[in-house]
């Protein structure tokens, strides 16, 4: 009786035929089949595949071997021809060189400063539903309308007083004082604002109160690099600093301190008092007068606000208070709008 035939798995086979040059892979494929066979019929299947599986993972790895020296090969000859090249057009390999290195230079700077421009304010848990407040009116220096972020005092108690989307409405305003600690004195640009600022805007609080640290008239937050420069520690709260507010001087209780603010943020300030401290200071005919315009006005909007008919609702304000066109701007479109 004759023996049975043996021959090795289809799929496997195939890609062996694949991987040897047409004028060997007869003889090799050949040589297979047959040793395949033999082992099939004395060793028996398990062994037969085993050896077979080995033999295909063992011309795998040297197909692979040999393609990677190939193309080493062919990288090593490419650049021996450019560097001759090179070497024999001078000048004109310079200038492109030169050229190839500056485009690549420019478009990295390009790419940074844009990608820079964007982080701006991404930092805010709540960025997606800051906005800052402007009123469009006309300026004659510059022959146009503008948006102004400069609104009146009264701004953000009508905004949340009035409107139910609104989340949190503050001030912000920045004003010159004069700081003091012993012998030390500075002038420094103050944030004065309501204490939910803190919980609108990302800046966390690394010591001190990190919950309502703008709660007393006289408290006043500091940034780290403030506090090391009028303590010489990171972590003075509870120091005392004296702050001119016109008048006189009055004693201010360090009730927090600050990470530094981030240079991807649109607002840029080191100390922030409590807006109703400000408020003291102000004329009351002037704070309530919709001509007062020196402050800043930013709102947090409650989720799910459709904030198109929110602005819309806006120029009631217009209509009622403030005879100029209202609307919103997140923080970072303000920055980059002339």
């Amino acid at each position: 009786m004759k023996n049975k035939y043996y021959k090795p798995p289809k799929f496997i086979f195939w890609v062996l035929e694949k991987l040897f040059e047409n004028d060997i892979a007869e003889s090799a494929l050949g040589e297979y089949e047959e040793n395949y066979n033999y082992l099939r019929i004395n060793e028996g299947g398990i062994k037969a595949n085993y050896w077979f599986y080995v033999e295909f993972i063992n011309v795998m790895a040297d197909r692979l071997l040999l393609s990677m020296y190939r193309s080493i090969i062919m990288l090593r000859n490419y650049i021996i021809v450019a560097f001759r090249n090179m070497a024999r057009q001078k000048v004109y390999s310079f200038i492109n060189i030169l050229g190839l290195s500056i485009g690549i230079a420019c478009s990295l700077l390009v790419f940074l400063y844009v990608q820079d421009e964007y982080s701006y304010d991404k930092f805010h848990e709540n960025s997606g539903r800051l906005y800052r407040v402007w009123a469009k009116e006309y300026n004659p220096e510059r022959g146009r309308e503008i948006f102004n972020a400069a609104t009146p005092y009264m701004l953000p108690d009508v905004l949340r007083r009035d409107y139910p989307e609104v989340e949190f409405s503050i001030h912000y305003d920045i004003i010159p004082l004069t700081v003091k600690k012993d012998e030390s004195i500075f002038s420094e640009s103050i944030l004065s604002t309501e204490p939910e600022f803190l919980k609108m805007f990302t800046f966390p609080i690394k010591y001190g109160d990190k919950i309502n640290p703008l709660t007393q008239l006289n408290s006043i937050v500091l940034t780290e690099d403030m506090a090391i420069k009028y303590f010489n520690t990171p972590n003075p709260v509870g120091g005392k600093l004296n702050i001119n507010l016109g008048a006189q001087d009055e004693e201010f209780t360090v009730t927090a301190i600050l990470d530094n603010i981030p240079g991807n943020s649109s607002m840029n300030f080191a100390f922030i008092i409590p807006f109703e401290k400000r408020k003291l200071l102000l004329n009351p005919g002037l704070y309530n007068s919709w001509g007062n315009i020196s402050s800043e006005s930013y709102i947090l909007v409650n989720e799910n606000t459709d904030v198109p008919a929110f602005e819309e609702k806006l120029q009631l304000i217009s209509e009622n208070y403030y005879e100029k066109d209202m609307g919103l701007f997140p923080p970072t479109v303000y920055r980059n709008t002339p």
